[in-house]
């Protein structure tokens, strides 16, 4: 699931596909910086509160889209493939969307730290996410 990629022909952007967390216990108040120094003068940040968990509707559609993204290649023998995908899938995405374009700060427990720059999916590779609500009119479409 870390390389599921959302794109769309028509445009070079790319957006990693997340699943929801329940997981709260990292949550923290949060503030955007354009740098480090801006680090120095707390005080007049916008501090945000972290965003409610998006909450998965797991409907059969939420069930095929998983079946057409975790179906795979037949093995080959001598061929070391991992995870190499059967299908391309073509489906209808809600959820919430996020970008990480700057710096972050937490402030967890009255302490500072500063964090990122960030990223999301496989090792922060994606500017932007979208965290998965629902999925409806999944097609898939054999990889070549």
């Amino acid at each position: 699931m870390e390389a599921t990629i959302l794109f769309d022909e028509s445009c070079n952007a790319r957006v990693s596909l997340a699943w929801p967390s329940e997981d709260r216990s990292q949550a923290s108040a949060y503030a955007f910086i354009d740098s480090v120094s801006a680090a120095k003068h707390l005080s007049g940040l916008h501090w945000r509160q972290p965003p409610a968990p998006v909450k998965l509707v797991e409907n059969e559609a939420y069930k095929k889209l998983l079946e057409l993204l975790n179906a795979e290649q037949p093995k080959v023998p001598g061929v070391i493939c991992i995870s190499c995908p059967l299908n391309s899938v073509t489906a209808t995405f809600t959820g919430r969307f996020e970008h990480a374009g700057k710096t972050a700060i937490k402030y967890p427990s009255g302490k500072i730290e500063i964090v990122g720059p960030f990223g999301f999916g496989h090792m922060g590779m994606w500017d932007s996410q979208l965290v998965l609500q629902s999925v409806s009119d999944a097609v898939a479409k054999a990889v070549n």
